[in-house]
């Protein structure tokens, strides 16, 4: 079950992706989220396996040795039956719109539609975490180094949407 640090089934994960904050080095020492077990049923749904960030995950995850199960936009839009997994965890990396001159046009929204939609399937599949990715976006122009700690205060349609979807 992910988020379980003692049983014997859990494996460590290795090579996780790193940030020097503050806050960042105190959550990698958290059990919860550098312990995994792939015991049974249990699966991790990432949302955009086909995109950039997505394929890069769905393999990272595998290669850790986790039941991975790629979410398509049949799956979203419901055409496509999900399987159920109890305590499974939905990995959300769906997002369009991520050029310069896309993060002011109307796409935005329809990331705040994708996103509700994953969280439905989150609900449908009976997941205990959802996953997001945020970006700098969130915190809007800055001139210094910005962490997770740093006020919320998105320029962009782009980094409004991610605060949204970060609310939700």
């Amino acid at each position: 079950m992910v988020g379980r640090s003692s049983t014997s089934n859990s494996r460590r994960v290795t090579n996780m992706p790193t940030c020097n904050s503050p806050r960042a080095a105190s959550l990698r020492t958290t059990p919860r989220l550098t312990r995994f077990s792939a015991r049974g049923s249990e699966m991790i749904f990432v949302v955009g396996a086909t995109g950039f960030v997505g394929a890069s995950t769905a393999a990272w995850l595998e290669g850790a040795g986790l039941e991975v199960f790629r979410v398509t936009r049949g799956h979203l839009s419901g055409q496509i039956p999900l399987p159920a997994a109890a305590d499974s965890v939905v990995v959300n990396c769906a997002w369009a719109g991520v050029a310069g001159d896309k993060r002011d046009s109307r796409i935005q929204h329809a990331n705040s539609v994708l996103t509700r939609q994953v969280v439905e399937v989150a609900n449908r599949v009976g997941a205990v975490r959802l996953v997001a990715f945020g970006s700098q976006a969130e915190y809007g122009p800055a001139n210094s180094a910005v962490d997770e700690l740093a006020p919320l205060s998105p320029s962009t349609a782009y980094g409004r949407a991610k605060v949204a979807a970060f609310l939700a």
